[in-house]
């Protein structure tokens, strides 16, 4: 009988054997993460749209995680904030007197309340990234990824129930479309690639 994950569960409750024969099995987009999900009609159109977004990466100098989705592409950004948060910004301060008090016009809030406009900006990152990735024709990026205050994206390692094809790390962007067919064949990044920008750059980044 096929495995069932059902309800939430500690990962460490699963055996890899659990996760890789699984249909479908998805995670929590992280607080700290940008997921570029990349869907097209084909994998020319998914190819280039990637290259596109590839080439605005490296121009912020924002490292990226690549996987094949199971299908097309996924890129995740992890933010590492440790500078950012350990240094005062009084334009940051500012801003969330404003948010608050002005726009939403309550004279109290919480420090999770800080730390919930704060995610909400910086997943905002991610359409500002976007508005700078030159179009491809029968490709898009899933702007829901951003949008929505939570959501799912397939786990790293997974099988594509649809394509019968698993979610594998890729060191380059293939010419030929991903399908890995097999869970042994299924390859994971030695060391995840996190963004550690300049708090400076952050902030100007962040106000715009």
């Amino acid at each position: 009988e096929e495995n069932r994950f059902d309800k939430w569960q500690p990962f460490y409750n699963y055996h890899i054997e659990d996760i890789v024969e699984s249909n479908n099995l998805h995670r929590e987009v992280l607080a700290n993460e940008l997921v570029f999900d990349i869907d097209a009609d084909n994998w020319n159109s998914a190819r280039q749209l990637a290259l596109n977004l590839e080439e605005v990466l490296n121009k912020l100098q924002i490292p990226f995680n690549r996987w094949s989705s199971g299908r097309y592409l996924h890129y995740h950004v992890f933010l590492e904030d440790k500078e950012i948060t350990t240094t005062q910004n009084k334009e940051f301060i500012e801003l969330v007197k404003n948010h608050f008090q002005t726009i939403l016009k309550r004279k109290n809030y919480t420090v999770n309340d800080v730390l919930q406009l704060e995610r909400e900006v910086f997943k905002a990152f991610g359409l500002v990234i976007l508005e700078r990735i030159n179009p491809i024709e029968n490709a898009h990026i899933d702007l829901l990824k951003f949008q929505s205050e939570k959501c799912l994206i397939r786990a790293e390692g997974s099988l594509n129930f649809k394509t019968r094809a698993y979610k594998t790390y890729l060191e380059t962007l293939p010419e030929e479309q991903p399908l890995i067919r097999a869970s042994w064949q299924v390859k994971f990044p030695s060391e995840i690639k996190t963004w550690k920008p300049n708090p400076e750059f952050y902030w100007k980044l962040f106000f715009f």
